[in-house]
């Protein structure tokens, strides 16, 4: 589909996602779309028989949706918009296309070099130029990135390594010298740091282009230093193969697809488009100011025997503080994660809290995006966000890759009456019963919109950053 088709978005069929035994609804939009992948050894993927064993070895057993339907499409040579979501397994829908098409090259180049007596090896020049180039808002993110990469290109001649504010300069400044990055994982600002002060970086053999978590991007405000990157240092978007991953659509990442992707990409939507994972089961509590403390208490007491691990989330580095506190002075095992922290500090809490030796992340929204720790078995937020985009991501910190989950939300009539009707949103999208408590706080106000089901759809819609009928692509409602 052109990105000027302005076709209406409607699912064209269902499938079981082998990982929950669930029924998941999809799309995939594209006149060249190619047909989707039941196994990772499907002929029409090629993939790499050390990557198999590696895809085997992290145990990952038959791709999810998003995997079956979008790595036939990267594989292929085309360009992506995916919109699938948290903990769908994007990542590796990504990840596995660029490692096994780079794995591929190397191989091409060695038989080569071997025909014309050349030596073969990885050319070691002044600097870094890598094929692949992913763009995350977060440090953590890109951390994660990058050991997954490392993790599924093992035994494999690529190499990933992330570069991100807060990592010790010099140390990136000494590995991008040696030449030896296959993948590039970056946050914008400190990628733009290194391409204009520093010669050891160039992106002039980009083959694979990808921006993660972009609905975040545009809401951080990186989109200016995305478009230096793509318009100062990236080779044309007609000479590479770019890709936007994503788990909710708002209008400007339409229009940034429509101007950064090439015409006749393919658009590949998995589940309810921005909607919430149907893996999560959500709990929504009526909580003042005043209560808010001896709930989490009774829920972390409840917890404790088990050993399960809690992702709390609180809207401000001092109320962060100050549940940090609250609990470590009852002696639980608690972390802490927040912008105020250095990057070691970061990611300390992070190693302690995937490790087990805490078993509860007090964190504000830094944590919120793409972050998959292993095993979170419940996210409390203590503050609701004001954006339900940002809930949805909060509570897919739980119930990743087929595996269920729960979350749990202190609502305080007095501060997230705005949130209210988009939660009923949210919840129904999951497939789960709206506590009575909030559909009746909902009924009690000015329901004028809502006179006909469709104006509820519409108004549900636009409340999720979705345009009206999910027509697409139209430049005035981008910003």
């Amino acid at each position: 589909m052109s990105a000027s088709s302005g076709q209406k978005l409607t699912f064209e069929g269902e499938e079981l996602d082998y990982n929950t035994d669930r029924d998941i609804q999809y799309c995939i939009r594209g006149s060249d779309k190619k047909s989707s992948i039941n196994s990772f050894s499907d002929p029409q993927l090629g993939l790499n028989g050390r990557l198999l064993h590696n895809i085997s070895k992290a145990g990952l057993k038959k791709p999810t949706p998003v995997q079956r339907h979008g790595m036939p499409q990267l594989v292929a040579g085309l360009d992506v918009m995916c919109c699938s979501h948290t903990g769908s397994g994007k990542t590796a829908a990504y990840l596995l296309p660029i490692i096994n098409s780079i794995v591929g090259d190397a191989s091409a180049s060695r038989s080569a070099d071997k025909g014309s007596g050349s030596s073969s090896g990885k050319e070691n020049t002044s600097g870094t130029n890598p094929t692949g180039l992913i763009l995350t808002p977060t440090r953590e993110l890109a951390m994660q990135i990058s050991k997954d990469a490392n993790m599924f290109g093992e035994g494999l001649p690529v190499s990933s390594f992330a570069v991100f504010g807060g990592q010790l300069l010099r140390y990136e400044l000494g590995k991008l010298k040696e030449g030896r990055v296959d993948i590039l994982v970056a946050t914008p600002g400190r990628l733009l740091h290194l391409l204009s002060e520093f010669d050891v970086l160039t992106l002039g053999k980009i083959k694979y282009f990808v921006v993660d978590e972009a609905d975040e991007m545009f809401d951080r405000g990186f989109f200016s230093g995305i478009r230096n990157i793509v318009d100062q240092f990236l080779i044309p978007k007609e000479e590479r193969i770019n890709a936007l991953f994503s788990a909710t659509f708002p209008n400007q990442i339409q229009y940034f697809a429509k101007k950064q992707l090439r015409s006749g990409f393919i658009f590949v939507v998995i589940g309810i488009l921005g909607g919430a994972s149907p893996d999560i089961c959500q709990e929504i509590l009526c909580a003042s100011r005043a209560e808010k403390k001896m709930k989490l208490e009774k829920i972390v007491q409840d917890l404790e025997a088990t050993e399960k691990k809690l992702l709390v989330f609180c809207n401000t580095i001092e109320k962060t503080v100050e549940i940090f506190n609250f609990l470590h002075q009852s002696d639980y095992k608690v972390s802490g994660i927040h912008s105020d922290l250095t990057q070691g500090e970061r990611t300390q809490a992070l190693k302690d809290f995937d490790s087990g030796q805490s078993t509860i992340l007090i964190a504000t929204s830094v944590a919120a995006r793409g972050l998959n720790i292993r095993g979170i078995d419940l996210v409390l937020n203590y503050d609701l966000p004001k954006d339900i985009n940002e809930y949805i991501q909060r509570i897919g910190r739980t119930g990743r890759v087929g595996v269920v989950g729960e979350s749990i939300s202190f609502f305080d009539e007095d501060t997230d009456e705005d949130l209210a009707k988009d939660l009923v949103d949210a919840i129904t999208s999951g497939n789960q019963s709206v506590p009575t408590f909030l559909s009746e706080f909902c009924s009690g106000a000015d329901d004028e919109e809502f006179e006909s089901s469709e104006e509820a759809l519409h108004f549900g819609m636009k409340k999720l950053k979705v345009k009206r009928c999910f027509e697409h692509f139209e430049e005035e409602d981008a910003f």
